[in-house]
């Protein structure tokens, strides 16, 4: 299958979740490249992903039939992140190894939209694809849906709050929001408010219902992008709430 759609709308993530969801025995290995592959890159990186023993063979032929040997002993689940990355040839030698009767793989492709576009471009594999999913921003629905069940920072949330925070700083993206979040616990910490009880993606449930948090109130710039707020490891520029430049808007402890 195919997973693609845009940086930060969580296809790594959701891919992670359900592959943790499959039976414990599943054998799920993981592997990324960069800078455009070639197949002698991609047999290097199976062999690392497989923890194969020994030194790699120095000749392709007897590097492919190690690989497939390998790849025929039980199922097994590659997870190619980053596939934006891989050219025509990458994307043919997986084809190669999954084509081979013997072995006993599945293949989830994550990428961005350039994964896609090769992909197409490439019909012996493309007509294997079992599932395109295409990952797009959250629509405001969807962040009323699913974003009170990603923390509990979020879970009691009114509804004015979270539209708000997705309008101004987020705009659907989900990594945006885990920034977000990371940026609002900072804020609790930092004024000493406790946050709300519960484990990240534990649902609403996982929240404190027996006490009223205060809200912290948080500050951005008109048009602020909450991925560019800060730089990492230096603390947010402080600004007065009632210039003309900033907006504010409170989140719920």
């Amino acid at each position: 299958m195919c997973i693609h759609g845009g940086a930060g709308h969580g296809k790594t993530l959701a891919v992670n979740t359900c592959l943790r969801e499959l039976e414990p025995g599943e054998d799920v290995r993981r592997v990324t490249f960069r800078a455009r592959p070639t197949a002698r890159a991609v047999r290097y990186g199976l062999f690392t992903a497989l923890d194969l023993p020994g030194e790699p063979p120095r000749h392709p032929s007897e590097f492919d039939r190690l690989l497939k040997t390998a790849l025929a002993e039980h199922p097994r689940t590659f997870l190619v992140d980053e596939a934006q990355w891989l050219n025509g040839e990458a994307f043919e030698y997986f084809r190669y190894l999954w084509d081979e009767p013997s072995t006993r793989l599945a293949i989830i492709f994550v990428g961005g939209e350039g994964c896609h576009t090769v992909l197409r471009r490439e019909p012996m594999l493309s007509s294997r694809i079992f599932i395109w999913q295409h990952f797009t921003r959250l629509t405001p629905g969807e962040v009323q849906q699913v974003i009170p069940l990603f923390h509990p920072v979020w879970a009691d949330a009114d509804v004015t709050t979270s539209r708000s925070a997705d309008s101004h700083a987020a705009h659907g993206n989900f990594r945006a929001w885990a920034q977000l979040t990371a940026h609002t616990r900072t804020g609790l910490a930092r004024t000493g408010r406790p946050e709300p009880a519960g484990n990240c993606c534990a649902g609403p449930s996982a929240a404190s219902h027996d006490r009223t948090p205060p809200p912290v109130t948080m500050v951005t710039a008109r048009h602020d992008d909450v991925l560019h707020t800060h730089r990492p490891g230096r603390p947010p520029r402080a600004v007065q709430p009632d210039h003309p430049s900033t907006r504010a808007w409170a989140a719920p402890a």
